[in-house]
């Protein structure tokens, strides 16, 4: 990891960004991307908004050349990885 941004605070339920939010400043660093967001209900499981997001991040990331390595959800007791449990890899059925 070669740094950090925060792009949005969210509400305790929603927040709100758009790709241009998050990949402007990995743009600007020539990085990989890594999302993380928290569930303060303690439920470390993947939303059907989370889901969207992340296909949308990585469909934009895709066109801008970056790539979207994984989209992390937090608890303080567990954690989701996208990369892990879901694939991010375009080329595999998962990451479809």
């Amino acid at each position: 990891m070669t740094g950090y941004t925060e792009v949005a605070r969210g509400t305790l339920n929603a927040a709100r960004i758009s790709p241009r939010d998050v990949l402007v400043p990995a743009i600007l660093a020539n990085a990989a991307v890594v999302m993380a967001h928290n569930h303060p209900s303690g439920a470390a499981s993947a939303s059907i908004a989370d889901h969207a997001v992340t296909a949308a991040m990585r469909g934009a990331a895709r066109i801008l050349g970056l790539r979207l390595a994984d989209h992390l959800i937090v608890t303080p007791t567990d954690h989701y990885s996208f990369a892990f449990r879901r694939g991010l890899d375009p080329d595999s059925p998962e990451g479809r």
